[in-house]
């Protein structure tokens, strides 16, 4: 190989990195609330189920939401500490809604963003969604300004949400977000009184001090 080619050679993959998707936020932990199948784990594992693939699989957590008996589902995801939230992947099963959210203690909790029914690309089975542009699988309806800061993401599935659209069957295999450290603003320093303020306040002190003597006598 030529000089100039090994150099351009170098010089590409250099610049290469610059182009691959910083690392998702890793996950300290993961819980659920309601009724479903197989292991949490599968859904921080790095691992997307093909496309089109069963939403009933070894490879994904799936529940089902057919009557208005079924309880609420909540997947929660704790990242151990506060972050800025700029993107998200998932893969779900593409026939129901599935609402995103985050908080800072679980107990208050805001919006980041809607996977829709119709945002599905295939005609039916796992779906996997990023946020992230230019990537194959961005979808515009996903996007999202970055959140404020958060320790835990929610994926949220209230009750029954059949409306004649959906088919009541939810299906879950992949989630992953990026983004940055939360840092909190420094607090502003105490104000220093300006030399005439000083001066006004020892004078009214000495003012006290000699009313206080003569009130005395």
């Amino acid at each position: 190989m030529s000089f100039p080619k090994m150099l351009l050679t170098l010089i590409l993959l250099g610049v290469m990195p610059m182009f691959v998707n910083a690392a998702p936020i890793p996950f300290t932990g993961v819980s659920a609330t309601g009724t479903y199948s197989n292991n949490l784990d599968l859904l921080t594992d790095g691992t997307f189920p093909a496309e089109g693939s069963h939403w009933q699989s070894d490879s994904t957590v799936y529940f089902n939401q057919w009557s208005e008996a079924y309880d609420r589902e909540y997947f929660v995801f704790d990242m151990g500490s506060f972050f800025l939230i700029d993107d998200m992947s998932i893969s779900v099963d593409n026939n129901d809604s599935y609402t995103i959210e985050y908080s800072t203690d679980q107990s208050n909790w805001l919006g980041l963003t809607v996977v829709d029914l119709g945002f599905g690309e295939v005609s039916g089975g796992m779906d996997t969604m990023t946020s992230i542009s230019g990537e194959s699988e961005y979808i515009s309806g996903l996007d999202f300004a970055q959140s404020g800061p958060g320790q835990y993401l929610r994926i949220y599935v209230d009750g029954w949400q059949y409306d004649g659209s959906g088919d009541g069957a939810y299906s879950l295999g992949e989630f992953q977000v990026f983004g940055e450290a939360y840092v909190a603003p420094p607090e502003a320093p105490a104000p220093v009184p300006e030399p005439s303020t000083l001066l006004l306040l020892g004078a009214g002190l000495g003012g006290l001090m000699v009313y206080r003597r003569k009130a005395k006598k």
